[in-house]
């Protein structure tokens, strides 16, 4: 025995469209936070990755071409963002005067800039200096952190600490200033005392 009602239509109502509609735009808006914060999380991986390279190229230019170098950070009154550069001391070949005046776009996403010095030197008004001088026997000393929050509490905030041990070493980033060794004794305190003296004097010059 078969039953059958060929007359009924079958048919969307509006609540039902209005659902469908709610989904779509909810599932929409959730594609669209995940799209913006992989493009910030991006952004903000690549500047860091560019400022570490402006620090291994100090290094470079320190330990090879035996040059007094500085790469300093301050806010851009004009343009958005942080700027950055980097000064030599004494004259340059072609090939690293280049690599030293190649323009590079200010910080946006990295919003913050903090040097917590090892040595307590006194910085320019409003610039960090991280100084890479004498072959390697001077060098800022301390933990670099860029953000995107001034706080380090900050939920949501975006945040990579580099250690800068104060001698030539690989530069890399790591998660926590805890990491970098923040806090150890000084197993050479009169080395310790002959380096702040050197960079203090050169800092006068």
């Amino acid at each position: 025995m078969r039953i059958s009602n060929i007359n009924q239509r079958r048919h969307v109502t509006l609540i039902e469209m209005l659902i469908v509609l709610v989904l779509l735009s909810m599932l929409a808006g959730v594609v669209g936070i995940n799209v913006v914060k992989a493009m910030r999380e991006q952004r903000f991986r690549s500047e860091v990755q560019v400022v570490v390279d402006q620090l291994r190229l100090a290094q470079d230019l320190m330990l090879i071409a035996g040059v007094d170098v500085h790469l300093k950070f301050a806010q851009d009154v004009d343009k958005k963002g942080i700027k950055f550069w980097m000064e030599a001391n004494q004259e340059l070949s072609e090939n690293w005067s280049r690599e030293v005046q190649r323009p590079h776009n200010n910080l946006t996403t990295v919003q913050y800039v903090e040097f917590e010095d090892f040595y307590k030197l006194p910085f320019e008004s409003g610039v960090i200096d991280l100084r890479f001088l004498s072959g390697g026997s001077v060098m800022s000393r301390g933990v670099l952190r860029l953000s995107t929050s001034a706080s380090k509490k900050y939920l949501g905030a975006l945040e990579k600490y580099v250690c800068l041990p104060g001698y030539p070493a690989p530069i890399v980033t790591v998660n926590s200033d805890e990491e970098c060794g923040k806090g150890e004794e000084d197993k050479d305190e009169a080395l310790t005392r002959y380096m702040i003296e050197e960079i203090n004097g050169k800092a006068l010059e």
